[in-house]
């Protein structure tokens, strides 16, 4: 215990106490904001389909897709304040990674950034986290792949 004390303390690691519920819920708000703008902020008129400025971002070579991963970290670090489990952050990581690692490929990444909503799929499992703390049971997060391995199959 003495030594992860220390080690929050040297490396400034906090875990936010929430004093109320407005807290967490003016960070949930901030955080659907985030995925508002960088994954359903443009409707194509006529369809459903949405697209936000991550996939925008991952059309200008090479820094469009690390910066847009440098964004989506900001909701793994709120996450992770929240005190999110270390299962839901590296199922979050995997979204950003795949999302970053795949878009970064010419032409068929480009298409994938505007499928793949890292974002979004992250915002979820940490509202399913939050879920199922307010109710007493432990939520593990589903396999991180899941719906990419449906996607590679059908391409």
């Amino acid at each position: 215990m003495k030594f992860a004390t220390m080690f929050h303390e040297k490396h400034r690691m906090t875990t936010v106490r929430l004093n109320s519920p407005h807290d967490l819920h003016a960070t949930l708000q901030r955080l659907r904001r985030l995925v508002r703008v960088m994954d359903g902020a443009v409707s194509l008129p006529g369809t459903r389909f949405r697209f936000g400025l991550d996939p925008v971002l991952g059309l200008i070579p090479g820094a469009g897709d690390a910066f847009s991963a440098l964004i989506s970290f900001y909701m793994i670090h709120q996450a992770r304040r929240l005190g999110v489990g270390r299962q839901v952050l590296a199922a979050m990581v995997a979204n950003v990674a795949a999302d970053a690692l795949l878009g970064s490929v010419p032409v068929l990444g480009d298409l994938f950034d505007f499928a793949f909503k890292a974002n979004t799929r992250n915002l979820v499992l940490l509202e399913k986290h939050l879920a199922g703390l307010a109710s007493g049971r432990d939520v593990a997060p589903p396999r991180a792949f899941s719906g990419f391995n449906r996607f590679v199959a059908a391409a």
